[in-house]
């Protein structure tokens, strides 16, 4: 039902055996709206959530933030059934703060973008340890127009490693005039990986890539989720 009151999503949902992974069997079917979608004290604005119970889990049917700054919407499904757990999660966003929606998933890096477009489809390998980063398999697509970087973070490294590799032509200290004490400007960033098990590969036949006004930069290769860490092949033209 509509609702005035701000939804704090983070801690909302705890489990009590820590040593055993969260269980959805058993959650009631959910439908609902709110002003206020809070999540790591961000205000993403209104939101709706349509949740149905299945057996041995729940089933989204849609999530969605729609206002003058996010357009999104996801779906996806979870369970846990003789004690092996997986998942789906399909979905895309359009955005013009990119750093917000960061900031809420508590990735510290300052990126800024005019209009960020973002497509991703997801699933978890089945396994008993529930859903981690270990076992994520998928695609992800994105395209960041008229942005900049400003103070790379290391936190960001779980970011498909994107910020730490477009930071190189400041960390090389290359003389490129739109390569500043302020950040990395740029007309686009744009790639498209594909992930099995946790390792997310720049997708064959295709380059992560960021154009500017006096640089150019294009990688491939991976970046391991689990142990964050990177391999990839850049070149950089001016």
């Amino acid at each position: 039902k509509p609702s005035n009151s701000p939804l704090i999503s983070e801690n909302n949902i705890q489990n009590t055996n820590e040593d055993e992974p969260l269980n959805p069997s058993g959650w009631p079917s959910v439908e609902f709206k709110t002003k206020q979608f809070i999540i790591s004290k961000e205000n993403l604005g209104p939101a709706s959530i349509q949740m149905q119970a299945i057996p041995n889990g729940v089933k989204c049917l849609e999530f969605s933030l729609l206002n003058n700054k996010h357009n999104m919407k996801t779906s996806g499904q979870w369970t846990r059934e003789n004690g092996i757990s997986t998942a789906s999660m399909q979905g895309a966003v359009r955005t013009v703060d990119i750093e917000q929606l960061l900031r809420a998933m508590n990735i510290k890096t300052r990126v800024e973008s005019q209009n960020t477009d973002v497509l991703w489809n997801f699933n978890w390998t089945p396994r008993a340890k529930g859903i981690d980063w270990q076992v994520l398999n998928g695609q992800l697509d994105f395209s960041l127009i008229k942005g900049s970087m400003l103070d790379v973070d290391p936190g960001a490294a779980r970011l498909l490693g994107l910020f730490n590799i477009f930071a190189l032509p400041r960390r090389l200290q290359l003389e490129f005039k739109d390569v500043v004490n302020q950040g990395l400007y740029f007309d686009v960033m744009k790639g498209a990986y594909d992930l099995k098990d946790g390792v997310a590969y720049t997708r064959e036949n295709t380059s992560i890539q960021l154009d500017s006004a006096s640089v150019r930069l294009k990688a491939q290769g991976f970046t391991d989720l689990n142990q964050s860490t990177h391999d990839y092949r850049v070149k950089v033209r001016s």
